[in-house]
């Protein structure tokens, strides 16, 4: 392998370990914090879609088909689409370090999914894409598993957080304020 090769699969292992070890991380912080409807089902979409786009790229590494390149592409770009639809909740209900995480979490998707583009278009073994997708699948079914069957405990409602009532009672304070 040519050491641009060398270089670009020590960042796609070295992402993909950051994504696995972040993801661990947080599942402990999403038991504590509990998490609403939208994200047991969500959670689990994301790790598919991951699941997918490795699945594509060892195919198109093994291959070397330009239709399945681009697919890998597409994919690529839909799972990191499909990880940022989450945060809109993730301002309202996570703490500052679960949001860090998550962009932590994030970049290293990205990161991992462009350094696989390069490592098809380098002609690189297809056998670490392999592995990746083994290891979103992993996560797939750890998902599933402890959303709906260990059953992670249900957040507050949105409605009910306390940056939500606080944003209430002030507005409340200034529409009185107003009519006086």
């Amino acid at each position: 392998m040519p050491p641009v090769a060398d270089f670009v699969f020590f960042v796609f292992l070295l992402s993909n370990l950051v994504l696995g070890l972040c993801s661990l991380v947080d599942l402990p912080i999403h038991y504590f914090r509990g998490l609403g409807h939208w994200e047991r089902i969500s959670h689990p979409v994301d790790a598919f879609a991951v699941f997918l786009t490795m699945l594509t790229g060892y195919y198109a590494a093994k291959s070397q088909s330009s239709i399945l390149f681009w697919a890998y592409c597409f994919f690529s770009l839909a799972t990191v689409v499909l990880s940022y639809k989450d945060e809109f909740i993730h301002k309202i209900e996570a703490p500052g370090y679960e949001q860090l995480l998550h962009a932590v979490m994030f970049s290293s998707s990205a990161v991992l999914l462009v350094s696989g583009a390069v490592l098809v278009l380098l002609k690189s073994n297809s056998f670490f894409f392999l592995i990746a997708a083994l290891g979103s699948l992993f996560f797939m079914f750890l998902h599933i598993g402890l959303n709906f069957f260990v059953k992670f405990p249900l957040a507050p409602s949105p409605s009910l957080s306390p940056e939500r009532e606080r944003s209430k009672a002030l507005s409340n304070s200034l529409s009185r304020r107003g009519k006086g």
